[in-house]
């Protein structure tokens, strides 16, 4: 699979997840904050992770951040045990 096609299905993926958690809640307001999505934006393009590209120590950065976050939606991992990878 290339980058571009990698990139998009995971960040499909993760949107379905959080669009899923998003709906159980009967007011976004209190699951939803501007200030904290433009955080988690602001992390993920940050020089830090290297470019996010898979495989790297900046795309292992990513994947582990954006895993911790489904876990604290209380989304539930589809990989092998539950996991999110």
């Amino acid at each position: 699979m290339n980058k571009n096609r990698f990139i998009f299905a995971f960040t499909f993926i993760v949107f379905l997840n959080v669009s899923a958690a998003l709906s159980q809640s009967k007011d976004l307001t209190t699951r939803f904050n501007e200030n904290t999505f433009r955080a988690h934006i602001k992390f993920l393009a940050d020089d830090l992770l290297e470019g996010r590209s898979p495989g790297t120590r900046g795309g292992n950065l990513a994947a582990n951040y954006l895993a911790a976050q489904l876990q604290l939606l209380g989304a539930k991992g589809a990989g092998a045990n539950g996991s999110y990878f």
